[in-house]
């Protein structure tokens, strides 16, 4: 069985794919408001179930920096999210309400995936009031088990 490092050096890109499909399911989730996987303890006999925050359906249009994404998942979703390039975003004016997220690459090994996102929350300012707000993120790690993929892990942040 290999070892740790073996296991980190084997971590890599995954494929537009696979990708594309852990992407896809974590958009659908933001726009229902409800988790995009499982939690592995609901498919093991015998543990307990994980209780798992709902951040509720996104309000108002959902803006996704779209440089990490694959064409076919901005295609699928581009009547539903709105989105922009990350040079698009530094154009915006802060001031107004609006939640940007950003999602970074997917990355796995053997049956392994991990997905980022970090995201920004602005409130409506005057033209004369700094833009203020907050931020947060979450990753996801996940297994594929029984030819789907699961979470095994969840971290998060808020400021």
């Amino acid at each position: 069985m290999p070892g740790v490092p073996a296991i980190a050096a084997s971590v890599a890109p995954a494929d537009s794919a696979v990708a594309g499909q852990l992407f896809d399911r974590l958009i659908e989730s933001l726009l229902r408001g409800s988790q995009p996987w499982e939690p592995i303890e609901s498919r093991i006999p015998g543990t307990g179930t994980a209780t798992l925050r709902n951040p509720g359906p996104a309000q108002g249009t959902l803006i996704i920096v779209r440089d990490a994404l694959p064409a076919a998942i901005v295609s699928k979703w581009s009547s539903r999210v709105q989105f922009v390039t990350g040079t698009e975003v530094a154009a915006f004016d802060l001031r107004q309400p609006r939640r940007i997220y950003t999602f970074a690459p997917v990355f796995k090994t053997g049956q392994f995936a991990t997905l980022s996102f970090n995201y920004r929350d602005y409130v409506a300012r005057a033209a004369n009031e700094a833009p203020s707000g907050s931020a947060g993120g979450t990753t996801y790690y996940l297994m594929l088990f029984n030819n789907e993929w699961v979470m095994i892990s969840e971290g998060w942040w808020i400021t």
